[in-house]
């Protein structure tokens, strides 16, 4: 049994720079830890512990702003997630990097699922999603159930 962890960005940021503020969220009975230091409202850095399911969209806002620190704000909703929010699923766009190592997609992953592919090794054969560290492959099982729960049309969990 392992621990599943993501880290992103510059983690390691500590709110002894004033111009870092940092987001903490625990909890134990689901085995969650999440942390995002935040630098100028843009995400610097960030860990997660045990539930990985926003390391895509954090991954995005990592990339591309000055200094390291990330391209876009902070949106409330993310923040919101992050500690807890209501619990519903995020929507996963098309265009969303869900594996890194090999530049999938969202979008690329739905179209293999619509080509036929109903596992998640008929997904990396055809997409190589999860092909490279395997970081991301409960992400593309996650992305394979709920398209499997669409559809039949039934409600997520």
């Amino acid at each position: 049994m392992g621990i599943e962890l993501f880290a992103c960005g510059t983690p390691w940021s500590t709110t002894d720079d004033d111009d870092v503020d940092e987001v903490i969220s625990v909890d134990t009975r689901r085995g969650n830890y999440r942390r995002l230091a935040l630098r100028q409202g843009r995400l610097d850095g960030a860990v997660l512990m045990g539930d990985l399911s926003l390391a895509p969209e954090l991954t995005e806002l990592t990339a591309g702003g000055p200094d390291g620190v990330g391209g876009a704000a902070v949106a409330d909703e993310l923040l919101d997630a992050v500690v807890g929010g209501d619990g519903a699923p995020r929507p996963v766009p098309d265009a969303q990097l869900v594996c890194s190592c090999n530049q999938v997609t969202a979008g690329e992953i739905r179209g293999a699922l619509g080509d036929g592919c109903d596992t998640l090794r008929s997904v990396r054969a055809a997409t190589g999603a999860s092909g490279g560290c395997g970081g991301c492959a409960s992400r593309v099982e996650a992305l394979l159930e709920a398209e499997r729960q669409a559809s039949v049309g039934v409600p997520g969990d």
